[in-house]
């Protein structure tokens, strides 16, 4: 009987365990992102430019940071070799994904005397055209967009 109750005490506070640890690492390694689509993203951002990436350097686990050959300037004073920091991890909003070599349209945030940014800042392939400033008829009737925070 004594062996039973362990039984099921052991089991309850594994299961505890189990959704306690479920509870703080699902809410604490979540990246939560601000609603909006991109011309949201483009008013929040102080430096908006397309640049290809000339280097990806770690920093520490925790920053990032990307040095950028600037081609077109939409928003804010570019120079033309700049760099922008992030977090290094993805759980941080950190944007870790982007290539050397690839050209990007880049929200940034002048933080101090530093530009930043991350996953939920709008970042994406230049390819895609000019950052989109005005809502759309189509994109103000559909609401609010999710956060992309992935770039293919």
């Amino acid at each position: 009987m004594f062996l039973r109750f362990l039984t099921r005490v052991a089991g309850v506070s594994t299961l505890v365990v189990g959704l306690l640890t479920g509870v703080v690492v699902g809410t604490a390694s979540a990246c939560q992102c601000l609603p909006g689509g991109e011309p949201q993203r483009y008013a929040r951002a102080t430096h908006v430019f397309a640049g290809s990436v000339i280097s990806k350097v770690y920093e520490s686990p925790s920053n990032l940071r990307y040095t950028f050959k600037v081609g077109d300037v939409y928003k804010g004073d570019v120079p033309d070799v700049v760099v922008v920091g992030t977090y290094g991890e993805t759980s941080a909003c950190g944007l870790v994904y982007l290539q050397v070599g690839d050209e990007y349209l880049m929200f940034t945030t002048l933080r101090g005397d530093s530009l930043r940014t991350g996953t939920c800042d709008g970042n994406r392939p230049a390819s895609l055209g000019p950052p989109v400033t005005e809502p759309t008829a189509v994109a103000a009737s559909a609401g609010v967009a999710p956060c992309d925070a992935a770039v293919a």
